[in-house]
């Protein structure tokens, strides 16, 4: 699997990830301390799952838009059957929307209208005291409202005329600012748009189209998804596109059609970019037991989509700075995110989560099928690093907080969509298949989706269901890792006696938390590596420390523990230098030798590490550990003997070895040579993230023609804008006048420079907030109608320290129109009073 760019190079589009960042970076005011920062998911309030009182089975909504105004006007049609002893008032779900009447009634009568009031907390209150219902008879209700929606649904205008795009972002809690509905995951419907655009438009959305009319200036299209589906789920994109067709045929030998919506001039972006979108659905059709579900497939590329990529009911939406072309493919086939995305089709559409408590369910699923799409393509090793990345995103979440997958507190169901519920829920579906084994484990997920499909599940639906594939109880592995928080944080040393011949391994269990176990129980496997082979030693780990004798004849070279990893636990092995050299060079498994190099950051101070990474460089053929040990190489203290090392892998074959290489040569003072290298890279690469790691380290080794190299870089188009933001990225390692250096960065804030572009100008602006057109800028740019802009400028006023900058942050929370950044600025500007 090739690596991608730095995360810093990638992030193009990517949904908030800023958001769940420790405490505030901004300066405090004399007198006051920080105090910890807790996150709405664990300081929110408990939500008891609702039982409401009406099935919400259909709706229909007809829209109408004035971009210029940014504003629509509707018409939603919703029918309704209580399930219960009809109430007197139903409660909405809606935010931001005007009212204008709503009438109610039968569906066989024209309604009357009813008295309607939007209430605090995003609700419309409506009166049905004066209708005559009856418990299982449906009842349809006619709203009609207009909207100036600022999140939910966004207005994009183009930099020429006919070019707008109007999009909706997605998201549990988004649907509610441009559309009434009754807002539970439980309950889904069938749908129906109509939609009135230009005739330079095309609409786009989830189902079938089923009729277009020529109207005055322009069209109306109806849009109906007839199978079931959460409300939340409806997508819609309008936009003037060149549309890519394409028909599939799946196992059971349905023809699929598949249409890509593209920016106009961007067909030659769709076979690198969706390419393996038939290879994923033929093999979640067949390894989940069940067809594709949907009518089409289609994408569509949006303008400044901040979400980054999202899905629907047989419907993707993707940012069209994530389009890419074929020699993108040379640095990130993008396969993994958009497997997911596929794999949400059934893990999120055809089944969805009875509440948002258990929404790991899907989300963990989704991921968990991505890896094992990966596993099927690219072998063992692609799936067991697609979970590697998921546990570190979840370790890295624990330093934060702790919670049980099944959790209760949020204040916008959007929190729960975190690296818990994807990172751990994917774990918890990959240690269900290692306990139960491949056949009985897919047969029970088969058996499991099929029973619920179209329709609801919780945890214990599960818990059942794997228990009958299984043939046994399951509840304490569900106690463990899904009813409880945390995971066994594992210290791990050992010593060897060669005269009795034996190892003696210590493992103790020291993980702490709210709701996180005081031990777990959990089943290892030791490998003992020694000159005369491997032997391997089941251990099970179930009390705070455990400590074991093995038969050891020879001293070992190394030790691995669950080589396999087939349990979630944070390791923390303790092995002399030696052992990680031995593990770098003698490891069967790339992964292990992988392991080692992070390890073996600890000893950067040995004299001696340098003569054993070489040593196992020279031997080492997989792409990922050489340029792994090549950035250790780069890290030693002593670069005169290492830059020729260095040196030698310049035109390695391998893009991710360049580009280690390059960052190696970065972190020193330019040599002849060393500046040859990068530049040469920067100038005639076939990667772009090489080509970016190359103008990187000119910069930073403050090589003589840096500037010019940086000059030219940001000119360079490349997938993701990769190139230019590492120019930006390094804009003050470049000798410039300061004024000179800022009025670059300023200047690339502008709104006529791609998002991903502007964003890392802001980022870099941050260490200029002292002067103070800088600031005003940033200041300027929290208003900004991009929601990723806003984003970034928050960022960077919070990492400036100045004062005013955190007046301008405490002024904007009053007016951020966005849920996700109202979170980041109230994590951004968590203080606290003076102490008593």
């Amino acid at each position: 699997m090739a690596r991608r760019c730095p995360d810093f190079l990638r992030r193009s589009g990517a949904i908030l990830l800023s958001l769940l960042a420790p405490a505030s970076l901004l300066a405090q005011p004399s007198g006051e301390a920080p105090v910890p920062y807790a996150p709405p998911i664990v300081a929110g309030p408990v939500h008891d799952a609702p039982h409401p009182a009406f099935d919400q089975e259909h709706l229909r909504l007809a829209l109408t838009f004035d971009p210029a105004a940014g504003r629509l006007t509707a018409l939603a049609t919703l029918t309704l059957t209580p399930l219960r002893p009809p109430p007197d008032t139903l409660v909405l779900a809606a935010a931001g929307l005007a009212v204008d009447s709503v009438h109610a009634g039968p569906l066989d009568r024209s309604g009357t209208p009813v008295p309607a009031v939007t209430r605090p907390g995003d609700s419309l209150l409506i009166a049905l005291d004066t209708l005559d219902l009856s418990l299982d008879t449906p009842i349809r209700l006619e709203i009609f409202y207009s909207a100036t929606p600022r999140q939910g649904l966004f207005v994009r205008p183009g930099s020429a005329p006919g070019t707008t795009q109007i999009w909706t972002e997605g998201g549990p809690s988004a649907a509610r600012y441009w559309f009434p509905l009754l807002d539970h995951p439980a309950d889904n419907i069938t749908s129906e748009l109509i939609v009135t655009v230009p005739p330079t438009h095309t609409v786009v959305a989830a189902g079938r189209t089923v009729a277009t009319e020529a109207v005055p200036d322009g069209s109306r299209v109806r849009l109906l998804q007839d199978q079931p589906h959460r409300a939340d789920q409806v997508l819609l994109a309008i936009g003037a596109f060149e549309a890519v067709q394409d028909t599939l045929r799946l196992p059971n030998g349905r023809r699929l059609p598949f249409v890509a919506y593209l920016p106009p001039g961007r067909r030659a972006a769709f076979e690198p970019t969706f390419g393996r979108i038939p290879e994923m659905l033929r093999f979640f059709s067949e390894r989940l037991g069940m067809a594709y579900p949907w009518p089409r497939v289609a994408v569509a590329a949006l303008r400044d989509f901040h979400p980054g990529l999202r899905d629907g009911t047989g419907l993707l939406l993707i940012d069209e700075e994530r389009l890419r072309d074929t020699r993108a493919l040379v640095d990130d086939p993008g396969d993994a995110e958009l497997a997911e995305a596929i794999a949400r089709q059934w893990a999120g559409h055809v089944l969805s989560p009875t509440y948002w408590t258990d929404l790991w369910l899907t989300d963990g699923l989704a991921a968990f099928l991505a890896a094992a799409y990966l596993e099927a393509t690219h072998g063992r090793r692609a799936y067991l690093e697609a979970l590697a990345g998921l546990q570190q995103a979840y370790l890295d979440e624990t330093a934060r907080y702790h919670r049980p997958l099944v959790w209760d507190r949020w204040t916008w169901p959007d929190q729960m969509s975190d690296a818990h519920s994807r990172g751990k829920g994917a774990w918890v579906w990959h240690m269900l298949r290692v306990q139960l084994g491949d056949d009985a484990f897919w047969s029970g997920l088969a058996s499991f989706l099929g029973r619920h499909a179209f329709d609801t599940a919780d945890t214990e639906d599960l818990r059942r269901a794997m228990e009958a594939a299984a043939g046994r109880p399951l509840a304490e592995v569900f106690d463990q890792w899904v009813y409880s928080a945390g995971l066994p944080v594992l210290d791990a040393r050992y010593t060897h006696n060669a005269r009795s011949e034996a190892l003696t391994l210590s493992i103790e269990q020291v993980q702490t938390g709210d709701w996180v176990p005081g031990v777990f129980t959990v089943d290892l496997t030791a490998e003992v590596h020694t000159l005369l082979g491997i032997e391997r030693h089941d251990l099970r780990l179930d009390r705070p420390a455990r400590s074991v004798t093995l038969p050891a004849a020879m001293p070992p070279r190394f030790v691995l523990l669950d080589p396999e990893r087939e349990v979630l636990h944070d390791l923390r092995l303790e092995q002399p230098a030696a052992a990680w050299v031995a593990q770098l060079r003698y490891a069967p498994q790339p992964r292990h030798r992988l392991e080692a190099t992070r390890a073996l950051q600890a000893f950067l101070d040995d004299p001696a590490l340098f003569i054993g990474l070489r040593t196992a460089l020279q031997s080492e053929t997989d792409p990922a550990v050489r340029a792994a040990i090549l950035r250790l190489i780069g890290a030693l203290p002593s670069a005169h003997a290492t830059e020729p090392v260095l040196l030698a892998a310049c035109d390695d074959e391998a893009p991710i070895v360049r580009e280690a290489v390059l960052e190696a040569l970065g972190r020193r003072t330019a040599s002849a040579d060393a500046a040859r290298c990068a530049r040469r890279r920067a100038e005639s690469d076939r990667s772009y993230c090489v080509q970016a790691a190359a103008v990187r380290a000119l910069a930073t080794m403050k090589a003589p023609d840096a500037v010019a190299i940086a000059r030219s870089a940001l000119v360079t188009p490349s997938a993701g804008e990769v190139i230019r933001r590492a120019a930006l990225a390094v804009v003050d390692h470049l000798d410039l006048p300061r004024r000179e250096r800022i009025d670059l960065l300023v200047a690339h804030t502008r709104p006529d420079h791609a998002v991903a572009v502007r964003t890392q100008a802001i980022a870099a602006l941050a260490a200029h907030a002292d002067d103070r057109a800088v600031l005003n800028r940033l200041i300027a740019l929290l208003d900004d109608p991009s929601v990723r802009i806003r984003e970034a400028a928050i960022l960077s006023l919070a990492a400036s320290g100045q004062e005013r900058a955190r007046a301008a942050l405490e002024a904007h929370r009053a007016r951020e129109p966005h849920r996700l950044l109202q979170d980041l600025l109230e994590a951004r500007l968590a203080t606290v009073s003076d102490p008593p």
